[in-house]
């Protein structure tokens, strides 16, 4: 027979009493501070538990290739995923909520907590603090006033503008825009060398780090340099010196090289809010310059647009700037058009979209025909604006009155 122990609180005896002092409502620490035992099972049971355990299992092949089998499957992606939205949906819930406040309402902390927070802090532990929040301890920034040199030698050299793209900073915060950040191309000195520092503006310093090519300015402008040059044009001239830098910006500004597309759109348009109406939202006459990609001659665009929102609308100023951004491409009127609608749909969730484009191009009124009156329309109707009538002569109406 099996050895067993005696309960100290009713005298059963039992060789593991682990489980049978809860009865007693305690746990076995409890239960063996109170009757000052060292254990709750006899030694002969905990052998027998012994010789129950899986570590010999453990080495055997098969249990190791099973029980990897078992967690790759509970640990798929899709489960991962799952359990993140689970997780979601219960902090989203108003009652999942409320049932967690209450559960952390009232909780009191121990007494041995208590004395632990109570204890007052040491003068070197407030030193300590103090210099932290000061930044005397930080490792990348020891010293304040020496960085701050950095910065003012860097401002003196770039004349406060982006030695990437040239961009000053008084207008990306007349733009509402962040101002100038120092990149450092040395992260293991505390105080970093001017020299291996740049001054730039918060797109270029983005571009920087995600590895993506800084600026095309200068090759673009060694180009047209050479261009000019087989023209026999004197470069060295006061009236061509700075020709090649300011037509490369022309080119790089109105081509859309110097930006990505993609990142701009979702900045402009991922703030949409909830709309519940259903009438028309249209903008009219928004006026935007484009390249010719035929002849790279300025074509003058007169945008109007409408909507029928499906439960989200953008803010007018915003549909401004979507047009402006896709205008800053060498494509053709036909499919900037086509873009405009295609960005509506996939940011504001309806298929319900109307653009019409009014363009003056350059290239039919200065040379060619030279056509000084000649304005080229192009519509793109989508949904109820291409399938209704009256919806589509609503739109007509509001954008020729």
């Amino acid at each position: 027979m099996m050895e067993t122990l005696t309960c100290l609180e009713c005298g059963t005896e039992l060789p593991n009493l682990a489980a049978h002092v809860r009865k007693h409502k305690m746990t076995g620490t409890e239960y063996k501070q109170k009757h000052n035992v060292d254990r709750l099972m006899s030694r002969e049971f905990a052998r027998h538990l012994a010789n129950l355990s899986n570590s010999k299992q453990k080495e055997n092949p098969l249990y190791k290739e099973r029980r990897s089998a078992i967690i790759k499957k509970s640990y798929t992606p899709e489960l991962i995923q799952k359990r993140i939205e689970d997780a979601v949906k219960q902090f989203e819930d108003p009652k999942q909520r409320q049932i967690r406040r209450e559960k952390m309402t009232g909780r009191k902390f121990t007494e041995e907590h208590k004395r632990k927070l109570s204890i007052p802090k040491s003068e070197e532990a407030k030193r300590k603090l103090s210099e932290i929040n000061m930044g005397k301890l930080h490792p990348r920034r020891q010293d304040v006033i020496e960085w701050r040199k950095v910065r003012k030698i860097l401002r003196d050299r770039s004349n406060n503008s982006c030695e990437v793209c040239g961009v000053k900073e008084t207008e990306l915060i007349e733009n509402g825009k962040r101002g100038m950040i120092v990149h450092e191309k040395n992260y293991n000195q505390i105080i970093p060398d001017p020299n291996d520092c740049v001054l730039c503006c918060s797109k270029c310093h983005r571009k920087i780090h995600t590895g993506t090519k800084t600026s095309p300015h200068q090759k673009v402008a060694r180009a047209v340099a050479g261009f000019l040059k087989e023209m026999d044009i004197d470069l060295t001239s006061d009236n061509f010196k700075e020709t090649p830098r300011r037509f490369a910006s022309v080119l790089i500004e109105f081509s859309g090289l110097d930006i990505d597309l993609d990142l701009e759109l979702e900045e402009i348009c991922g703030s949409v809010f909830e709309h519940n109406g259903n009438g028309v939202i249209s903008a009219r006459n928004i006026v935007v310059y484009a390249l010719c990609p035929h002849h790279l001659l300025p074509v003058k665009y007169a945008v109007s647009l409408a909507y029928l929102p499906k439960g989200y609308a953008i803010g007018l100023s915003k549909l401004t700037r979507l047009v402006e951004v896709l205008a800053k491409q060498l494509q053709l009127q036909e499919r900037y058009t086509a873009q405009v609608a295609d960005s509506l749909i996939r940011y504001l969730k309806t298929r319900d979209v109307a653009v019409v484009i009014k363009g003056e191009h350059g290239c039919m009124r200065i040379r060619g025909v030279k056509d000084a009156n000649s304005t080229v329309i192009v519509s793109e109707m989508r949904g109820q604006f291409r399938n209704d009538a009256m919806i589509r002569n609503e739109f007509l109406g509001l954008i020729q009155g």
